[in-house]
């Protein structure tokens, strides 16, 4: 009822309550993405957008995502000159006043976790498209795991990356998962990578992401 008058800030906590209580309805990531994505706190749409395309393959919602997601990238992620890099996917740098009580376990927010391990992830790449991003992304979880930050900031979808990239298919599942932001080079990846295509498809088919109760991820266990 909120979305419908426009007041998305009143309806997005319901969105997110949803998540919360219920991981593996679709709909709520879906609207929830679509919301943030749209805000100055885009983390949490790219994060909730692809969980949606993982419980919701193959349908016109998980088209509107993945070039959701790929715009998303290819906006906030500027390059101003040949050596340096701007990020834009958060602002929220508000802390807890139980996260500095203890300086030895303090835990700052996640945009100021999240925006330098995706600027570290970029470093080797000029321009933003269907390729660099998978590259990107690829060196994001990469980054993420090596610096432990999966202890303080577990994340299903992460982990899940990580396990795809185990499995040698992460370069197939982020050109799955952006192929409608580029579709041109989407197919030109796809027709060079006949095999990897269909391995990942039979892999992906067998190994789908698991939510449930007690393995989910909605964005005030941050």
């Amino acid at each position: 009822v909120y979305c419908g008058k426009k007041e998305y800030n009143k309806g997005l906590p319901y969105y997110e309550k949803g998540i919360e209580v219920d991981p593996k309805f679709p709909s709520n990531y879906f609207r929830a993405a679509r919301i943030y994505c749209s805000s100055t706190e885009e983390v949490w749409g790219l994060i909730y957008g692809e969980i949606f395309m993982n419980l919701e393959r193959n349908t016109k919602r998980t088209a509107e995502i993945s070039k959701l997601l790929y715009d998303t990238y290819k906006s906030e992620i500027k390059f101003t000159n040949d050596t340096s890099m701007t990020v834009s996917f958060c602002q929220n740098m508000t802390m807890n006043v139980n996260s500095i009580s203890d300086p030895k376990n303090m835990k700052l927010p996640f945009c100021m976790i999240f925006e330098p391990t995706l600027l570290m992830s970029i470093v080797s790449e000029k321009s933003i498209n269907i390729n660099s991003l998978d590259k990107i992304r690829s060196n994001f979880i990469d980054n993420y795991f090596k610096n432990e930050r999966d202890k303080t900031y577990p994340n299903i979808l992460f982990s899940y990356q990580k396990k795809i990239k185990d499995a040698g298919h992460i370069e197939a599942y982020n050109h799955w998962i952006l192929m409608k932001g580029e579709e041109d080079g989407f197919d030109k990846w796809r027709l060079a990578n006949k095999d990897k295509w269909e391995n990942f498809l039979k892999w992906f088919n067998e190994n789908g992401l698991q939510v449930d109760n007690l393995n989910k991820f909605y964005s005030g266990q941050y």
